[in-house]
């Protein structure tokens, strides 16, 4: 068994603020000539501009792991302050676990990214647990509601045998 390092959740490894953010644009340029997918160049860019948007927020001068927390945190909770999450009045709605789980990911995909490129020495982001996302249990349909549903349906019939609009 190997023993991971101690981490003290602090942030005196981190890496600064302002040069994140000229690695920020990097990675999204790296994923735009890679010619990833429109959605998932969307998702990058919100996540980061996000993420950006709260450190400076929070007037973070580094980022490392309790800052990624303390972020993951405010995308959990945000909508509950006055101005809405992000400073953006109609996101008042509390995230779902999974997209908090997706902003998780698109952080761990980018401080790899700057491991890769030999950035920083070590990810932030794999001192930080990722977010536990229990899927939507989807309830089958009763015997009632299929009865309900078929005798809807038939009711729509066209007299002809086809479909009324």
């Amino acid at each position: 068994m190997t023993k991971r390092p101690q981490r003290s959740g602090s942030s005196a490894d981190a890496i600064n603020v302002q040069e994140l953010r000229k690695f920020g644009h990097g990675w999204i340029l790296d994923g735009q000539y890679r010619q990833l997918s429109p959605l998932t160049a969307e998702a990058r860019r919100n996540v980061l501009d996000h993420f950006f948007w709260w450190l400076g927020r929070e007037q973070a001068v580094t980022c490392g792991a309790l800052e990624i927390k303390g972020f993951l945190n405010y995308a959990t909770i945000g909508h509950r302050e006055p101005g809405g999450r992000f400073g953006a009045a109609k996101l008042t709605k509390p995230l779902r676990p999974r997209t908090v789980k997706d902003i998780y990911g698109i952080l761990r995909s980018f401080f790899r990214y700057l491991v890769a490129e030999g950035y920083i020495q070590e990810s932030p982001v794999e001192a930080v647990r990722p977010p536990i996302h229990r899927p939507d249990q989807i309830q089958p349909f009763s015997e009632e509601q299929i009865n309900a549903f078929r005798r809807r349906q038939t009711k729509r019939r066209h007299p002809n045998g086809g479909w009324a609009g």
